[in-house]
């Protein structure tokens, strides 16, 4: 386990740091649409009778804290950054496809064995297609906001409650020209000041 996070992490921070640099900047004015081979995929994922994992799916994963055999071995699963007051997670992507499409699930829980988990579904998906152009969606498929790059393709969850339990689920589909394939779901691998060690899992304590 502790190996396995070591890579993650390590892949996580070389690809962020690959990425920050070419970031697009945020423009002024309404979102660009979606261009290219991205449009494409687009249209793909409007046709398709897309379903995301149900909540005891998730559970399952969460409790699991692994990757399930159905995510590829190049598979990068995406990661999160812990630190009081919010948990931030990044997009899965795999460059053996043409793009990675990612929904991220927060787990929260009062409890460390996740007894009493709550799912919560992130409202957007973010779809990358390369390193440098990852595409926010909402639930319709339409493109919310500017293209960006990996390092920018996050969601963030603030706690509920005090003390909680959080952790991320990214469910992950791969698409190659009109086919839309599950690659099944990922917990994310956490780090950060609030990140417990060896574990997927981040804790925000009772506020003083």
């Amino acid at each position: 386990m502790k190996a396995r996070k070591a890579v993650v992490l390590a892949t996580a921070v070389a690809i962020v740091l690959a990425t920050a640099a070419t970031a697009t900047a945020r423009p002024r004015g309404p979102a660009p649409a979606v261009r290219g081979a991205a449009a494409n995929f687009v249209q793909t994922l409007r046709a398709s009778a897309l379903h995301g994992p149900t909540t005891a799916a998730v559970t399952r994963a969460a409790k699991a804290g692994a990757s399930p055999a159905a995510v590829e071995a190049t598979t990068f699963p995406g990661f999160g950054w812990c630190q009081d007051p919010r948990l931030t997670a990044w997009a899965a992507y795999d460059p053996a496809h043409q793009a990675t499409l990612t929904r991220s699930y927060w787990v929260t829980s009062t409890t460390g064995d996740f007894t009493d988990a709550v799912v919560t579904e992130s409202p957007w998906y973010w779809l990358g297609t390369d390193l440098n152009h990852f595409y926010k969606l909402n639930a319709s498929f339409v493109q919310v906001g500017p293209t960006v790059s990996y390092a920018r393709a996050t969601v963030a969850w603030q706690p509920n409650s005090r003390p909680e339990y959080d952790l991320v689920v990214n469910a992950i589909w791969y698409l190659d020209g009109g086919m839309l394939t599950s690659a099944g779901t990922a917990t994310a691998e956490m780090t950060g000041p609030n990140a417990i060690p060896s574990s997927p899992v981040c804790y925000f304590p009772p506020i003083p």
